[in-house]
């Protein structure tokens, strides 16, 4: 067999899950909190039930997102 070459891994992305009320602008207000620290959002992934939203974000300042996070009281894992 030939050569077997490992490829280099890139740096560990973090996902953050967001607990959110299921109601109209909740996520809306959440990337508005995110915008005022200049935090972007970077993917997304929604997965609703009857009574709240689960919001996996990725974002570009992780650190600074979940220092947020803990300031206003906004569960996530």
């Amino acid at each position: 067999m030939g050569d077997a070459k490992t490829k280099e891994r890139g740096p560990c992305i973090r996902q953050f899950s967001v607990m959110l009320p299921n109601r109209a602008g909740a996520l809306e207000a959440l990337m508005q909190l995110l915008h005022t620290v200049r935090i972007e959002l970077l993917g997304l992934s929604v997965q609703d039930s009857r009574d709240a939203t689960m919001a996996r974000i990725v974002v570009s300042d992780a650190d600074g997102a979940e220092e947020v996070f803990l300031e206003k009281g906004i569960p996530h894992t």
